[in-house]
């Protein structure tokens, strides 16, 4: 099977290279203790986190009391943070934005989705990307970047039931592209909170499981073809940093599974976009599970991916 697996690499890699090869080398899991500021960013990821998972629960359409209240929190604390926050309503729900201003019309959009599947309080799914959010716009609001940084906060991504056009990403996306707004790149946090060492505990579709590690330690930068040139930008940047292992693909669209995040609707409306994540259900077993709860977040790991964006953020919008 061994021998198998590496002809099969070898016989598919003129076709995946472009699609698979990154630059820059990745890292080692840091073991360290966390430093001060990585100290406070993990002691906020678990007040945003617990407030969605526990606090409130479950976020969606079924629910409306409980979006109200998660805008009501996100808002309050983006404005305690310094920002100006606007909402921008659509037909299945309510976008938060705020941002962080430049001198230049080119701008970079991070953002991530605040509701849950039906049955989970999606404490990584995705209140751990809407803590790295949060913690972002903090760590961020006394720069200033060369391109403007837009923090969004996007509503009804699980969109049960519906096309994935009633994404309030797509929603956006599509409100962005009639302004003609300058995107020169799109974030999609989500799913981020869960690391494991242990062998085989990382999977993928296929052919992917050939050129990835099997242990499920690192995050993953993932975009179409499209996007090639923002994911490898992305990755050198955060690889650079050399603080947390990261590995990224550019795929053809035709493999869903980089396309399942509101990094979709930006690519539909022409806008280099990817997704930042831990993959989710390829290595998260309480994914959209009512199991998904505070107490599954791997919180060290979480606040140290968290700084490292924050510097890969402020390097690639200087």
């Amino acid at each position: 099977m061994h021998i198998e697996r590496i002809w099969r690499k070898w016989l598919l890699m003129p076709f995946a290279w472009k699609h698979v090869s990154m630059p820059g080398r990745t890292c080692l899991l840091d073991s360290t203790p966390l430093n001060s500021s990585e100290q406070e960013t993990e002691v906020n990821a678990r007040i945003h986190i617990h407030t969605l998972a526990t606090t409130i629960g479950e976020r969606h359409k079924a629910l409306p009391d409980t979006l109200l209240r998660t805008r009501s929190y996100l808002t309050d604390t983006l404005q305690k943070y310094g920002y100006t926050v606007v909402e921008h309503p659509f037909e299945d729900g309510v976008n938060l934005i705020a941002e962080l201003p430049a001198t230049s019309k080119e701008l970079i959009v991070v953002g991530a989705h605040f509701d849950t599947v039906p049955g989970s309080p999606g404490a990584n799914d995705n209140g751990s990307g809407i803590a790295a959010l949060l913690e972002l716009a903090r760590l961020l609001r006394d720069t200033q970047p060369g391109k403007r940084i837009r923090f969004v906060a996007f509503d009804n991504e699980e969109h049960v039931g519906q096309p994935a056009t009633a994404m309030g990403s797509y929603a956006y996306a599509q409100l962005c592209r009639a302004r003609q707004e300058q995107i020169v790149g799109m974030w999609a946090l989500e799913t981020l909170g869960y690391f494991c060492a242990e062998a085989n505990s990382q999977k993928y579709p296929q052919p992917f499981d050939l050129f990835y590690p099997t242990v499920g330690n690192f995050v993953a930068f993932v975009g179409n073809d499209a996007s090639r040139n923002w994911v490898r930008k992305s990755v050198s940047t955060f690889r650079q940093l050399r603080k947390f292992p990261a590995e990224g693909v550019a795929a053809p669209a035709k493999f869903a599974d980089i396309n399942r995040s509101d990094n979709w609707g930006f690519g539909q409306a022409g806008y280099p976009a990817l997704m930042v994540t831990d993959t989710a259900n390829f290595r998260y077993p309480h994914y959209h599970k009512g199991e998904d709860t505070k107490d599954k977040v791997h919180y060290r790991e979480l606040a140290r991916l968290i700084q490292v964006l924050s510097k890969t953020l402020s390097q690639v919008a200087a």
